[in-house]
């Protein structure tokens, strides 16, 4: 049986041949052509009903891992506004088991034939990245000591956070 929509597709070619071949041989017997339009007719009505769960199928499993990469996406990227290093960032986006695994989905993705969602999740992870080396590079610019001075032009600024209780 086929598990793709295109193999269905194929086989409904092939037995489709074959019933134009039965017609040519009995196209003298009037009682066998009726009965072999019906058969088509079948085989037709059988093989888009096929065809029609198949592509539902699909697109339920790539909906099911656009998903989920989604939310694994939105962790990356809290997690990635948490960096003080660039190393430390880099080394987060190539060895992550989290990063690793969207990009698993992508594969997925592009098995499924559906490039667009694929190229999509991509595209959030690399920007996800990219907004964290601009936030990473941002506060490198001002804060100094650890965020415990800010730096405008040449002048310093001491920061204390100091949490008030109440009394």
């Amino acid at each position: 049986m086929s598990d793709t929509a295109d193999k269905a597709e194929e086989q409904q070619s092939r037995l489709l041949i074959q019933l134009e071949e039965l017609e040519s041989k009995f196209s003298d017997y009037d009682e066998y052509l009726d009965e072999i339009l019906v058969k088509r007719e079948e085989l037709h009505a059988a093989f888009e009903g096929r065809k029609q769960r198949l592509i539902e199928l699909q697109q339920r499993r790539t909906q099911g891992l656009l998903k989920s990469a989604q939310r694994i996406i939105k962790g990356i990227s809290r997690r990635a506004q948490g960096f003080i290093e660039l190393d430390e960032l880099n080394s987060y986006f190539a060895a992550d088991p989290m990063v690793l695994k969207v990009n698993e989905i992508v594969k997925q993705l592009r098995e499924l034939d559906d490039q667009v969602k694929a190229d999509d999740l991509q595209g959030q992870v690399i920007s996800s990245k990219e907004q964290a080396i601009r936030s990473l590079r941002d506060k490198s610019d001002i804060f100094e000591e650890n965020g415990s001075v800010i730096k405008l032009g040449k002048h310093r600024f001491l920061s204390l956070i100091h949490i008030s209780e109440p009394t």
